[in-house]
């Protein structure tokens, strides 16, 4: 599906290379704010930052934790941490739902320049009527964002409890599904309208069940660790051996299987090709924990 979107993103970038694009900072210690979002007054909300940028805006944030649910709004924005290559700041720069159906939201026709890079993502419970109980950690719907160097955790659906996508082609990259749950596809879920997705480098362990495909979707899916198994090139089915998940410290051991067991293939344009310590990568494999 995805080239029936090339006209529409090639437009979109051709009418903003013109535009000059915005820094807008965010951060949860300038609360309650609001800020204007300068880095010396920065919002206290990922989304009133939201609401005010534009297309071709980067919009930084933070460590800390930001109670609320987002909603991208259509926008080609980057929405990303203060260094989303560093797991710690992943760890710490985390948007909790704190119960709504979904935590991140791309709704709105969102394409390839839509990101998001570098959240702990937890808290979503999409338990309500169709389709708030699918995607508790995000709801893609006829949307294909970037989601890249994430951690969904603590999210539940009734179908796709990290993630739900219905006739979209979102781009996953170094992400990790873990602790999730949902009555089919803890990780991830497809329903309904046929979508297709990229899912690279990442680690989907949920307790198995972690990818339910009810509509012909097409996944392409590759060097990633699938508790259960999947098929795709380079994928395993080994536990991860996370540090310390309970607490939610998803970096890897020593010994884990995922060392070396990634790839640069698939890494969209752009985006940091960082290991674990937030070290670049020149040549593969790579860690899957980012």
């Amino acid at each position: 599906m995805l080239h029936r979107h090339c006209l529409l993103v090639t437009l979109v970038a051709a009418f903003s290379c013109g535009v000059r694009a915005d820094v807008v900072f965010v951060d949860v210690g300038n609360c309650p704010g609001p800020g204007n979002g300068s880095e010396a007054e920065p919002y206290c909300s990922i989304q009133t930052a939201i609401d005010n940028a534009l297309d071709t805006d980067e919009i930084v944030v933070a460590p800390g934790t930001y109670f609320e649910a987002i909603n991208f709004l259509g926008k080609a924005i980057t929405l990303r941490s203060t260094d989303p290559g560093d797991p710690d700041v992943v760890a710490n720069t985390v948007i909790d739902g704190t119960g709504f159906f979904h935590v991140v939201q791309c709704v709105s026709g969102e394409r390839l320049d839509t990101v998001l890079d570098g959240f702990t993502i937890t808290g979503g419970n999409a338990n309500g009527a169709f389709p708030n109980n699918l995607g508790g950690g995000m709801l893609n719907n006829a949307s294909s964002p970037i989601v890249t160097n994430c951690t969904f955790s603590g999210n539940t659906a009734d179908n796709g409890g990290g993630m739900h996508s219905e006739c979209s082609s979102p781009t996953v990259n170094n992400c990790t599904f873990a602790f999730n749950s949902a009555g089919n596809g803890n990780a991830i879920g497809f329903d309904f309208d046929p979508s297709d997705m990229s899912i690279v480098n990442c680690i989907l362990w949920n307790g198995g069940d972690e990818i339910w495909n009810n509509n012909g979707s097409t996944i392409i899916l590759a060097y990633s660790d699938v508790q259960g198994g999947f098929p795709g090139t380079g994928n395993i089915d080994a536990d991860p051996l996370f540090i310390d998940p309970l607490n939610g410290d998803f970096r890897l051991l020593p010994g884990s299987a995922c060392v070396d067991a990634g790839h640069n293939w698939g890494v969209p344009p752009d985006i940091a090709d960082v290991d674990a310590d937030g070290d670049t990568l020149e040549l593969t494999p790579r860690d899957l924990d980012g």
